[in-house]
């Protein structure tokens, strides 16, 4: 059945089969692009994870090679005797950009050295974001098998920790770092 409407500039014809073919496309559409919403809107959202039972334990042991810019392999020696962030990220990861821009921050403030385990990424790609955009990292890991993100817990990327001195895990943060987050909770557990 056809029927007519005035749009202001004139008549127009349309078809139902016109409008379900448009219902048909249109609803699956608008469906997926909230589900994606959804999907950021978690991915972003500061989810503390201060209760997570690896908090107080040993930094679990690992060896890892040496990721973009960094000369030697990274392991648990390099955090120890100071307090230090380790960050889980990865090129392919859109969070992770967010970041970027407050770990650049931290690594200029200069109260934490920030340590990176790259995760199952084309070391490449990571060197060209890098070149574009700034390193943040004292040295970066390679963890191209995903061990030691298991090890840790980790259930996607970023995720950042603060270590003690000792080797201690102290806080775990996963999401975006940002800086009320790094100020408010994170540099309050680093002791002079």
């Amino acid at each position: 059945m056809a029927w007519l409407c005035f749009n202001g500039v004139g008549w127009i014809h349309r078809n139902d089969k016109e409008e379900e073919m448009k219902a048909f496309f249109l609803t699956p559409l608008v469906i997926f692009l909230f589900v994606v919403f959804l999907f950021m809107a978690k991915m972003l959202e500061t989810d503390n994870k201060k209760d997570s039972p690896i908090i107080g334990k040993e930094m679990p042991e690992f060896d890892l090679p040496a990721g973009v810019a960094t000369d030697s392999s990274f392991n648990n020696n390099d955090l120890m005797g100071k307090y230090t962030l380790v960050n889980v990220f990865a090129s392919w990861c859109i969070p992770c950009k967010i970041e970027h821009e407050q770990l650049l921050k931290i690594k200029e403030d200069g109260k934490l050295p920030v340590y990176g385990i790259n995760w199952k990424d084309d070391k490449q790609i990571v060197e060209k974001w890098f070149e574009q955009k700034g390193n943040p990292f004292t040295k970066v890991g390679e963890d191209k098998e995903g061990k030691v993100i298991v090890k840790l817990g980790v259930t996607g990327a970023p995720e950042t920790f603060l270590i003690s001195p000792e080797g201690k895990i102290l806080y775990r943060y996963a999401g975006v770092l940002n800086e009320s987050i790094y100020n408010n909770e994170i540099l309050p557990l680093v002791k002079d």
